[in-house]
């Protein structure tokens, strides 16, 4: 009877889906979806939306730890090649401001001083027994032996010997040159090992002289 009643109470109601006998939630309400969430807790299954932060996380990480890895992977790839002009050894020369001969002066004076690019070039001179210079090198060279023989051309006679001297190995190179020792190809020149102790010697008693005579 009861059952009977309430299905006739609903026929006259305009809102006949309100209408049940029971208490159980439609398909899509709120304890529907926590019992799935529940059930997917058992099953292991993250709910949506869970994860993706710790995900993003990961990839930062990994971005950075590349990043960094690339950073620190790089070489210093700089050298000191020598060569006549880099002038490895200027730091060590004296400091012409204090002297008074010119021809001094014009010896050691400059952020490129002569005296440093003959240092620089008896090193690329001498590498063994029996070498070669490229044509760029060659040229380098050929210029100290200019630089110093018009030096010492403006000298007086035993600063000018000095000079001379110092210059030897450069200028024995370019008579290597003129003797054949040139590659028509390659323009490298090719010479016997040449001895440096006279050079060196020489600009050591130049600098002492200069230095000694300093105002």
């Amino acid at each position: 009877m009861k059952t009977t009643a309430a299905l006739a109470l609903c026929a006259l109601t305009l809102t006949v889906a309100g209408c049940t006998t029971t208490d159980e939630t439609p398909p899509g309400g709120d304890s529907a979806l926590a019992e799935e969430e529940a059930s997917n807790e058992d099953e292991g299954i993250p709910a949506e939306g869970e994860g993706e932060g710790s995900s993003g996380e990961e990839e930062g990480s990994s971005d950075e730890a590349e990043t960094t890895g690339e950073a620190g992977g790089g070489e210093d790839t700089g050298e000191k090649t020598g060569a006549p002009g880099g002038q490895s050894g200027a730091s060590d020369l004296p400091d012409p401001e204090s002297m008074d001969d010119e021809i001094c002066v014009a010896f050691f004076e400059g952020a490129a001083p002569l005296a440093a690019a003959v240092q620089d070039g008896r090193r690329l001179v001498a590498r063994g027994q029996r070498t070669a210079l490229s044509e760029v090198e060659f040229m380098q060279v050929d210029v100290l032996a200019e630089r110093l023989d018009e030096l010492s051309n403006e000298a007086p006679n035993a600063q000018g010997a000095l000079l001379t001297s110092i210059a030897i190995p450069f200028t024995e190179v370019g008579r290597a040159a003129e003797e054949g020792g040139t590659d028509a190809e390659t323009g490298e020149v090719s010479y016997d090992s040449i001895e440096m102790g006279e050079s060196e010697e020489a600009q050591k008693e130049f600098t002492s002289e200069c230095t000694s005579s300093a105002g």
